[in-house]
This record gives structure tokens, C-alpha cells and sequence, in this order.
């Protein structure tokens, strides 16, 4: 039954916080001539579109900073409200695994992220925010979620060795479907090959894979320039993908490839968007983002 209250408490904060923040988000646009946020309450991830979509053309206009809430407060509320949304779907993925006295296993890779090599800048500034995802783990324990494990591969793992680790992290090595996986084409193809290609469609991990095509159009006409560098959204890419995982329909966001979204196999192909921006910039949204997730619900 603590779990039970525990998932309560944590709606009840999610939702509150939802519609506190719809409204200063609505007084704040009104007050700008901006028109208004509608709220279905059906789908987060579409609601997060059109907020992102709204707050960047927002910036675009280059509006001077108004009395608070302004538009530095609205994006940081923003983060908070959707990083405890990513928060309250984890719980209820580890409830239900729990209910077969499973953990809930979240398997990251970001590989596809061009320029993600030692010693570059990508990877100093990513590695700062998979250190946070996988403190995550700690962060729900000490809710009292004690049945969730965050694995993260990197550039020094094989997919062999990782695929490994996580098998045998199961109780039964032909069911996954406790499992959800992000990462590259090239984990998705060696996951369908030599880990599921024996195993039912309802025993699969959900697996989302990443086309990192606009990522590496940004890389090959600016490389390492400090000025141009790609910001990835790797807490609102997991949103997403947490979603779908728990079976909800997949939204008609640009982040998801129209069609690719399989229901029954599980999988879905994801299509980020980079925002470029100077690293020192980077390095403060990301250090933005580390605070959110660290104060979510």
C-alpha cells in the first residue's frame, strides 16, 4: 500500500503543479499579447509541444524580460513541471512491474550523438546529464521506488557485454518487457538480431531508437566551433519514451517519425531537434536541467 500512496501523493503534486503552471503561463502570454495555452489533460506530450513550440517563438521575437513570472521563470517551471511528470510515469512503470516482483530497467545509450567521443565537446557536456539520469535510481529509492535500475552504455561498453548485464538482471532471460531501451540504430538492429528475435512480441523491451540525422548535420557544418553547438533534450526525448512504454498512443508530435510507432513490437523511432547555441550556453540549460530533475516531485 505505500507505493499506492506514494503514486497518489506524487499525481496530486503533478497535477497541481500542472495547473498552477498552465495558469502563469496563460498570464504571462496574456500579458505579452500571445493568446493562450489550452489544456485537454488528456496528453502531456502534446501539451509540452505546443508549450516548447510557443516559448521558442517567443524567444525568437527577442521580447525584453518582463516583471516575474517571465520568460526565464516560465522555462524553468516548465522543465520542473515536465521533469515531475517524467518522475510520476517511472513510478507507475515500477508499480507495474513490481506487481510481478520485477524492476523496472531504463537502458540508455547516447552514442548517436555526433561528436560524442573522449575528449570533445559533446561528450564532456553529455556525460554531465547521463550522471544525472542515472542518479535517478538513488532519487526514486529514497521515495521508496526500490525496484527501478537505470543502466547507461558507454563508448568504453560493447553491446554484447551491455546486453549481457541487463539479461541477466532477469528473473526470466525470455521476458524483457520490464525493459525500455533508447539509443541508436545500430543498438536497436543489434538488439532485434541476437536478443529478441526468438522472443514474443509481448516479452520484447520497448525500444525506442534515435535518428540522429539533424544532429549530424549541425556536427559536420560546425564540428567542435564553441559557438554551434547542438543542445540535446534527452530528459523530454525520455518523456516521451516512458510514455509510449506504459502503451499510450503516440501523439502527432515531430519528435516521432510518423509511422514508426509499433504497438505490438514495442518500438518507436525518435526524430530530435537541435537547438544550437554557445557551449558556455549549453553547459548552463544543462546544469538547468540537472537542478529540475534533481527538485522533481
Amino acid at each position: 500500500m505505500k507505493d499506492v500512496r506514494l503514486l497518489t501523493e506524487v499525481m496530486g503534486t503533478v497535477n497541481n503543479f500542472r495547473r498552477r503552471f498552465i495558469s502563469e503561463l496563460n498570464s504571462f502570454i496574456a500579458s505579452i499579447g500571445w493568446g493562450r495555452v489550452e489544456d485537454a489533460k488528456k496528453d502531456s506530450q502534446d501539451l509540452f509541444f505546443r508549450i516548447e513550440k510557443m516559448m521558442s517563438e517567443i524567444s525568437e521575437k527577442h521580447l525584453p524580460e518582463s516583471p516575474s513570472p517571465g520568460m526565464s521563470d516560465i522555462e524553468k517551471e516548465f522543465r520542473a513541471f515536465r521533469d515531475d511528470t517524467l518522475i510520476s510515469d517511472l513510478i507507475i512503470l515500477a508499480r507495474n512491474a513490481g506487481k510481478t516482483d520485477r524492476d523496472l530497467i531504463i537502458a540508455l545509450e547516447t552514442e548517436w550523438i555526433p561528436g560524442n567521443v573522449e575528449g570533445n565537446l559533446q561528450h564532456s557536456a553529455i556525460n554531465t546529464l547521463m550522471k544525472e539520469i542515472t542518479r535517478l535510481e538513488t532519487q526514486l529509492k529514497s521515495l521508496g521506488i526500490k525496484n527501478i535500475k537505470i543502466s547507461y552504455k558507454d563508448e568504453k561498453k560493447t553491446l554484447a557485454s551491455w546486453a549481457d548485464e541487463l539479461t541477466a538482471e532477469l528473473e526470466d532471460k525470455d521476458d524483457f518487457s520490464n525493459v525500455v531501451i533508447m539509443g541508436s540504430g545500430k543498438t536497436r538492429a543489434f538488439f532485434d538480431k541476437n536478443v529478441f528475435a526468438e522472443i514474443d512480441n509481448k516479452n520484447r523491451a520497448f525500444i525506442a531508437e534515435v535518428d540522429p540525422r539533424e544532429f549530424e548535420d549541425v556536427y559536420r557544418e560546425y564540428g567542435e566551433d564553441e559557438s554551434n553547438q547542438a543542445a540535446v533534450d534527452i530528459f523530454g526525448m525520455l518523456t516521451v519514451v516512458i510514455e509510449l512504454a506504459m502503451g499510450k498512443g503516440a501523439p502527432d508530435i515531430p519528435i516521432i517519425v510518423r509511422g514508426s510507432y509499433d504497438k505490438i513490437k514495442r518500438t518507436v523511432v525518435l526524430l530530435p531537434k537541435p537547438r544550437i547555441m554557445d557551449y558556455g550556453e549549453l553547459m548552463k540549460l544543462y546544469k538547468a536541467e540537472k537542478y529540475a530533475i534533481r527538485t522533481a516531485a
